[in-house]
């Protein structure tokens, strides 16, 4: 990144550090604002308890946007930069207008964010395709997350759940946070580069609300289900999205500018 001076945040635990010109560090917070300066080099050490952490830039990066939005996609190759990952030596280019001056901006963990020891879910939309000890092991029991998941799915490892008839259904429409049982009897919840459809039944499916904790698991943690209802999953959501329509006016109004 090419600028002056850039201000900066990152989200999730992870211990940051910032050397300057002259060869100074000095430690930074997460979930607070931080202003870096040209010669400045930013160091964000091991994610704590998590998979990700997430860095943010004031004003954003100026790449193509695809389907609206600036995201890579790595499968597929496109948006980003050059729809690929970032090597050694290259330059991002940063929004011709970021936001500046006034006082960091100090957060702390918001109340939705959640480490993924407890995810919401809605039973269904194929529950009916388990036994009744099935569903009721899958809330009961304390799931782990194997090496083999991936942004496609995360596998679990935990008692078998056992379908009333065939492993697999007519494939139909499937969504991130998507709890597929295969033949295998354990189940594997989707992610956001899931499929759109698949042939397994799903015995449950991950509020909204949660899709950033369960993305933010990393092997070998563990997790259990909260069995909820539509209702009480379409309130969580109103309930994030009003954090977030709340919090960030008063983020604004802190640093003396518009919101960003």
């Amino acid at each position: 990144m090419d600028a002056d001076a850039l201000r900066v945040a990152v989200a999730g635990g992870c211990a940051i550090e910032v050397e300057d010109a002259a060869g100074r560090v000095r430690p930074a917070s997460p979930w607070a604002s931080l202003t870096v300066r040209r010669g400045d080099r930013l160091r964000l050490g091991r994610v704590d308890g998590a998979l990700r952490c997430y860095l943010a830039v004031a004003g954003g990066l100026e790449v193509p946007a695809v389907l609206g939005s600036a995201a890579t996609d790595l499968r597929g190759g496109w948006g980003g930069l050059g729809g690929r990952a970032l090597r050694v030596g290259d330059v991002l280019r940063l929004s011709p207008t970021r936001p500046g001056g006034g006082d960091e901006v100090t957060l702390g963990p918001p109340s939705w964010w959640r480490p993924g020891a407890s995810l919401r879910a809605v039973p269904g939309p194929q529950d009916d395709h388990f036994t009744t000890e099935a569903l009721e092991r899958l809330a009961a029991a304390t799931w782990t997350v194997t090496p083999a998941s991936d942004r496609t799915g995360l596998r679990l490892d935990g008692p078998e759940l056992e379908h009333r008839a065939a492993a697999e259904i007519v494939s139909d429409g499937c969504v991130p946070g998507s709890v597929q049982v295969p033949g295998s009897r354990r189940p594997i919840v989707l992610g956001v580069d899931g499929g759109t459809t698949g042939g397994y039944p799903k015995i449950a499916t991950v509020a909204s609300a949660d899709a950033g904790a369960l993305g933010r698991l990393r092997p070998g943690a563990t997790l259990r289900f909260e069995l909820v209802d539509v209702h009480a999953a379409e309130a969580l959501r109103r309930e994030l999205e009003a954090w977030f329509a709340a919090t960030g006016p008063v983020l604004a109004r802190r640093r003396g500018g518009a919101p960003s």
